[in-house]
């Protein structure tokens, strides 16, 4: 499927009637089903532009994760416009986090290829797990209510 995002696009997610935050498309999947978005917590009262969101910094971001591109694809989360000076490198691939269910004292890092981030190509024993985000894929809905929750 052609998809109309890339690395760098700029989209808007309306959490509640004027409440809107933004999310920048670090990574794509091959094939293409899957964002690495990065997520900020600015609230914005009508849809954002380009010029109202200013210089996006990773750094700045809340929330790192990889979750379905299909609220981009069904047009329920807005493309607002490109960083006109993307560079990939300034916006990595973050490790995770990866609990055994079985034995939940049990966790291991989790690190994903900056090409592919459905290819998982390291696993390591880690007990401090305090600053990962937990590894999955989260769906666009399932997406929004986490984010609901941090922002509002």
């Amino acid at each position: 499927m052609k998809t109309n995002y890339k690395e760098g696009t700029v989209f808007a997610i309306k959490l509640k009637p004027k409440v809107f935050v933004v999310g920048v498309v670090a990574r794509v999947s091959k094939p293409s089903y899957l964002i690495l978005g990065y997520f900020f917590n600015k609230t914005y009262s009508a849809l954002p532009t380009m010029e109202d969101v200013g210089d996006l910094e990773p750094k700045k971001a809340i929330k790192v994760i990889r979750v379905s591109d299909l609220g981009i694809i069904e047009k329920k989360w807005p493309i607002i416009g490109e960083i006109t000076k993307w560079s990939r490198k300034n916006w990595p691939m973050p490790d995770v986090y990866r609990i055994n269910i079985l034995m939940p004292e049990k966790s291991w890092r989790i690190r994903y290829s900056e090409d592919n981030i459905v290819e998982q190509i390291g696993e390591w024993r880690e007990p401090n797990t305090a600053n990962l985000e937990r590894d999955g894929s989260d769906s666009a809905a399932g997406f929004l209510d986490e984010l609901k929750e941090l922002i509002l």
